[in-house]
């Protein structure tokens, strides 16, 4: 089979090869920037991707076997091929468009994905070993989806793909695991209790209970909205009345139904949200108590030292220091 333009050369009876025209043409296999991991060693790695070239961008098939493969594709347009020599007919390849997300399952079989030229290309692979998953559910057990349950169970040597919508909470912690230097300012924890959020909204089935009535599913999809919208305007937040503008609904409303959700009010949450992201700048050490405070809209530094220190238990100026040196 041929892609026109493509990396991929004709795939034969035999082998399907990747082949660069040139020399030169190594720099087309796309390295992303790795988060955790790597799935050998911890069973999970999450891997993430943001980039926009002229050519064809190949990623390499470095999965392992028996694993499942999650490619939350945000932007950027891709195909995928797989080749197994074995069970010819079980081959298949499809067109990926933004805001899908892949399931792609690693057995026996060769996996080539192939990025499109021209497009601002931001994505998520996600792998995870057959032995961790099986594992987590033995712990903690939950009805997962029909796909996965196939998986889990082995039922087939080699179980097709299957793409989904990319949901708004998985859209959201995309764009969190996408914060500026996120790599370097969150410790590991951080991104593996980020993986499990992420697994629990892909691989399980919903919670009845939880989001069964749309009433609420619309809820929660505002007050994520509105979250976002806050987090992006801490310097000059916007009103309550903006804030209800941008998610569709009554002020009254908007008011009520964010603090049911939170337990507070929405100037609680987003004088708590300024506070834990000044604690962030402090603690990277980039940023002095002035600048933190300015770089989410404090205007005054004694209003600011007292809020933090309400919320932190010290001044912040001390913030991150080793107790000993308080």
């Amino acid at each position: 089979m041929k892609y026109s333009g493509s990396v991929f050369t004709e795939l034969d009876q035999d082998v399907m090869v990747i082949k660069m025209q040139k020399s030169s043409e190594l720099s087309h296999l796309s390295q992303g920037m790795m988060l955790f991991g790597p799935c050998g060693k911890q069973g999970i790695s999450l891997t993430r991707y943001s980039y926009k070239k002229s050519d064809p961008t190949v990623i390499p098939d470095s999965f392992n076997k028996n694993s499942l493969i999650l490619l939350l594709n945000i932007s950027g347009h891709a195909h995928i091929a797989s080749y197994c020599k074995k069970e010819p007919l079980e081959n298949y390849r499809f067109a990926i468009s933004p805001q899908k997300i892949v399931f792609l399952f690693k057995k026996n079989m060769l996996l080539l994905m192939q990025r499109e030229p021209g497009h601002k290309h931001h994505f998520f692979i996600l792998e995870i070993s057959h032995r961790w998953l099986a594992k987590l559910m033995k712990e903690h057990p939950h009805q997962t989806k029909k796909e996965i349950h196939d998986f889990l169970e082995q039922f087939s040597a080699n179980i097709k793909p299957t793409l989904s919508p990319v949901c708004i909470n998985s859209r959201a912690l995309c764009e969190e695991l996408s914060l500026p230097d996120s790599k370097n300012d969150r410790p590991a924890l951080w991104f593996y209790a980020k993986i499990l959020d992420l697994i629990s909204h892909v691989v399980l089935e919903p919670i009845e209970d939880f989001c069964c009535y749309r009433k609420e599913r619309v809820g929660l999809e505002r007050i994520a909205l509105v979250k976002k919208y806050l987090a992006q305007n801490l310097v000059y937040p916007p009103s309550l009345v903006e804030c209800a503008r941008k998610a569709g609904c009554s002020s009254s409303y908007l008011s009520r139904t964010f603090s049911e959700y939170t337990g507070m009010t929405m100037s609680r949450y987003l004088r708590n949200l300024r506070l834990e992201r000044a604690a962030e700048l402090l603690r990277s050490g980039k940023y002095n108590v002035t600048e933190a405070a300015m770089a989410v809209g404090y205007l005054s530094l004694s209003h600011f030292s007292k809020a933090f220190a309400e919320m932190f238990g010290c001044c912040p100026c001390v913030f991150g220091l080793p107790k000993k040196t308080r």
